[in-house]
């Protein structure tokens, strides 16, 4: 944990002014988010897109775990990871690292993230413990048991969107744009974690 709140330090205190710029991120409300990211290598585009609109997958969420945490590549131990995908040595890291369980022996790479998903996701990476704050939501009874440690991390740290209905909506998927704030943000809380200590 330290030698990734390390990392994101280095980073934060010398990160470049956004210089990349895809053809269709232009003027939108996350473009100078994905910019500095691309910059960080933690996400890439698709040629000359981004396409922010579309859906995240679980594998593009994992690969950016991997990336933030400068994990150390390994096979992975699901049935529906080829060996050769660009995303198998990240979800090998994953497994290893209790950040992924996988469903039925599957990881389920290509399947759109769900909210929970990543959310639970983020709170074994940084080892976060049961909380019952996920109850304040008007829908908190839909997350699954295995995202609510996750959940009431992400909800104490801000990283979760309020509404006009103060719902979560666990069950909705997330476009790549939403996908690449959560994770700017996401290390905006461990820095300020490491500056606390």
């Amino acid at each position: 944990m330290k030698k990734i709140i390390g990392i994101f330090l280095i980073f934060l205190l010398l990160r470049p002014q956004p210089v990349w710029a895809f053809s269709d991120t232009e003027d939108l409300w996350c473009e100078e988010v994905i910019d500095l990211g691309v910059q960080a290598g933690y996400w890439v585009g698709e040629g000359e897109t981004f396409a922010p609109q579309r859906m995240a997958t679980r594998a593009e969420a994992v690969a950016i775990f991997y990336r933030m945490a400068q994990g150390e590549g390994a096979a992975a131990p699901f049935s529906d990871v080829p060996e050769g995908a660009w995303y198998a040595q990240a979800m090998g890291w994953a497994a290893q690292s209790g950040i992924l369980a996988g469903e039925g022996g599957q990881a389920l790479p290509q399947q759109p993230i769900r909210r929970e998903e990543l959310w639970a996701m983020a709170g074994r990476f940084v080892g976060a413990e049961e909380t019952d704050v996920w109850q304040v939501a008007s829908d908190g009874a839909l997350l699954s048991p295995w995202a609510k440690a996750g959940t009431g991390w992400c909800l104490r740290q801000h990283l979760i969107s309020e509404n006009d209905f103060a719902c979560l909506y666990p069950q909705q998927t997330i476009t790549r744009g939403e996908l690449a704030v959560f994770f700017w943000q996401f290390g905006q809380r461990l820095q300020n974690q490491a500056n606390t200590r």
